[in-house]
């Protein structure tokens, strides 16, 4: 599965926030936006609400999702 370890290590350690950006980074780069929102980007950003890093990424993928929706 793409970015396995990053999703075991975000489990792992919440407040690991690059564990958080690879593993949604990972499935946002496979074209897997709405799994990357629902399991990483929503969890990543409630659990380090201070992250732009995380936030941006979450923002990106709700970007792409939108966009294709349309």
């Amino acid at each position: 599965m793409i970015g396995t370890a990053a999703v075991r290590a975000s489990e792992i350690e919440p407040r690991n926030e690059s564990a958080w950006a690879f593993a949604g980074d990972a499935l946002t780069l496979a074209g897997k936006d709405d799994e990357a929102i629902r399991r990483i980007w929503r969890p990543a950003v409630r659990a380090l609400p201070g992250s732009a890093r995380l936030r941006h990424g979450h923002g990106l993928s709700l970007w792409r999702t939108e966009k294709g929706a349309r």
